[in-house]
C-alpha cells in the first residue's frame, strides 16, 4: 500500500496552513498546498464519500453556523481537492489540467474548475444558507482513501457522526480499500477495540439502527450492542422496542 503524505491520526491540523499563509487572489502555475484560495461556492460539490448521511436545513446547529458566517464571514477555509472534466479525481491519471489554465484568471478559474470537498461540508452547507457566493479553499492533492479518512476523522473530531455512520465509514475503509482494522485504528487515532465494536452495530436489523440514529436520547450505542447477539430479526425488533419503552421518560 502507498504511503501517506500526511498522518491522519494527528488530525486536520496537519492539512491545515496559518493565517500567515494567505496569498494574493492571483493565479499561479502551479498550486500551493499550503495557500488559502477563494473559490465559486457553486463550484463546489460535497464528497460522496462524506460518512455523515443526515444534513438538515432546519438543524439549529446548521443554521446558528449559518448567522455566524453571515455576520463574521467563513473564517476557516474548506479543504477540498480538484475535480477534471469528468468528475474524477484529477491525481487518478496523473494528469493535471490545471497547468492548461495558467493563462486564466482565478476569478474565471473558479468556475471552470471543480472542486470536492474533503473535509468542511458542514461549513460549506452554512455558507450556502448564508449567502456567500465565494468561500476560502484550501486545496489539496489526495487518493479517494485519503479523501474517505480524512472525512472521518473531521467527523469524529467535531463529533458529528451518529454510530451508525461511524461504523459504515469504517467498514468502507476495510471492504474498499483492504485495511485491516488495526490499520484502521492507527489511521483514526483510535483503539482497535473501538473500531470493532463500532462495525458489530451493523449486524442490527435496519429498524435497530433507525430507532440508535434517531432516538440516542433515549436509546445509546451500548443498549444497541446488547441487541447484536439476539439472531432473528423479528426477535431483536421486540427486545429493541421493550428496551426503549422502559428508557422512554414518563
Amino acid at each position: 500500500m502507498a504511503k501517506h503524505k500526511f498522518g491522519l491520526g494527528r488530525g486536520l491540523d496537519a492539512l491545515m496552513p496559518g493565517a500567515s499563509d494567505v496569498i494574493p487572489a492571483q493565479q499561479p502555475s502551479r498550486i500551493d498546498e499550503n495557500a488559502i484560495l477563494f473559490a465559486a461556492i457553486d463550484s463546489i460539490i460535497p464528497n460522496p464519500r462524506q460518512p455523515r448521511r443526515i444534513f438538515r436545513e432546519d438543524d439549529p446547529k446548521l443554521l446558528e453556523l449559518s448567522y455566524s458566517i453571515k455576520e463574521h464571514g467563513l473564517l476557516q477555509p474548506l479543504v477540498v481537492t480538484r475535480l477534471d472534466s469528468y468528475g474524477e479525481l484529477e491525481g487518478e491519471k496523473g494528469v493535471d489540467p490545471w497547468l492548461e489554465r495558467r493563462a486564466v484568471k482565478q476569478e474565471e478559474a473558479a468556475h471552470v474548475v471543480q472542486f470536492q470537498i474533503i473535509a468542511g461540508e458542514r461549513r460549506w452547507r452554512a455558507a450556502r444558507l448564508a449567502g456567500l457566493s465565494k468561500v476560502p479553499v484550501v486545496i489539496k492533492e489526495v487518493t479517494p482513501l485519503q479523501m474517505l479518512e480524512l472525512a472521518l476523522v473531521e467527523n469524529i473530531q467535531r463529533a458529528d457522526l451518529n454510530p451508525i455512520e461511524e461504523a459504515l465509514a469504517y467498514q468502507a475503509l476495510i471492504q474498499e480499500f483492504g485495511l485491516t482494522q488495526e490499520m484502521v485504528a492507527k489511521e483514526v487515532g483510535r483503539d482497535r477495540s473501538t473500531i470493532t465494536n463500532s462495525i458489530r452495530l451493523l449486524q442490527l436489523t435496519p429498524k435497530v439502527r433507525d430507532a440508535l440514529i434517531n432516538q440516542q436520547e433515549h436509546f445509546s450505542e451500548g443498549h444497541a450492542r446488547a441487541l447484536i447477539g439476539i439472531t432473528r430479526e423479528e426477535d431483536q425488533i421486540t427486545a429493541m422496542g421493550t428496551t426503549h419503552r422502559l428508557l422512554k421518560p414518563v
